[in-house]
């Protein structure tokens, strides 16, 4: 039975804005009063104001956002908190159901759960658009709906069969029996990244004054510098006109091949400790300039 003290109180009610003609389904959770229009909470940088139907709909409806008393003023604009004194009610988003939370998949780079966030635009506090995002690799996707942004994340590409992960397959064949480590890897990383400013015509005073010139700045985050290197390999092949990935693919090709896997390990086995030298490969012929 209905309270005559709080007649609409656990009853629905309709808000149609009148520019964007999009509405929204509300319940009174507690006693008291609401306001006969609200600015538009549907569409983003709508200006529109929404229409109350005075209760008069239909009460089987599911409503996704409900009018509460709240239980202190504090942090509340002065126009809310005058609202709130005279028996005036706010509006909420309802909080969903455990049933109704998206299942989001874990990232596909690095395995961790990710997060769903809704982003908001002040002063009204609307949901401008929502991101899932993982914290540990940082990247993230975006869409106007939960729906899309949960779909785009879920089926977002799985680096199992990609580039790195096919590497990592030679990796094994290489490595299995003489184990490389970061710092060699990163020696051949710059040994590689040298032969590339050599072949674009580099003179070495320049290389060398880069050298200085990065040295003497504080060094970087790995996972940025790593992200930032290959950002700028992929706009140099741009302008160079070349498919940077037509280019690792058949490097990875030639690197597949048993001889070539024999002939590194012949030129690991002659490396002298671990300094950043590669070994002396017979095969090849040394260019002294």
């Amino acid at each position: 039975m209905t309270d005559p003290a709080a007649p609409f109180q656990g009853k629905k009610n309709i808000y149609t804005c009148e520019r964007c003609a999009e509405h929204i389904v509300t319940i009174d959770r507690d006693p008291g009063v609401t306001p006969f229009m609200i600015p538009c909470k549907c569409t983003f940088h709508c200006k529109g104001m929404m229409r109350s139907s005075f209760y008069r709909v239909d009460q089987s409806m599911k409503p996704r956002w409900e009018w509460f008393k709240p239980e202190s003023v504090e942090g509340l604009a002065a126009w809310e908190v005058a609202h709130v004194s005279k028996g005036g009610l706010m509006l909420r988003e309802v909080a969903k159901p455990i049933a109704e939370v998206p299942v989001l998949l874990p990232c596909p780079f690095c395995g961790t759960a990710p997060n769903l966030i809704e982003i908001r635009e002040l002063p009204d506090n609307f949901v401008r658009e929502h991101s899932v995002r993982c914290d540990d690799c940082g990247i993230d996707t975006f869409a106007e709906y939960e729906s899309e942004v949960v779909a785009a994340w879920n089926t977002r590409h799985s680096p199992k069969d990609g580039f790195q992960a096919r590497v990592a397959q030679v990796h094994d064949d290489l490595f299995h029996d003489d184990p490389t480590d970061v710092a060699e890897r990163v020696s051949r990383f710059f040994e590689e990244a040298c032969e590339v400013f050599q072949a674009f015509d580099m003179a070495k005073v320049d290389a060398l004054a880069l050298v200085v010139y990065v040295f003497n700045r504080r060094p970087g985050e790995p996972r940025t510098e790593v992200g930032q290197a290959a950002l700028t390999l992929a706009s140099l092949c741009i302008v160079a006109d070349l498919d940077m990935m037509g280019c690792a693919e058949a490097d990875l090709v030639k690197l597949q091949q048993p001889e070539t896997i024999a002939r590194i390990k012949a030129k690991r086995s002659t490396r002298h400790g671990r300094g950043p030298l590669p070994g002396l490969d017979p095969a090849a012929s040394e260019y002294q300039p």
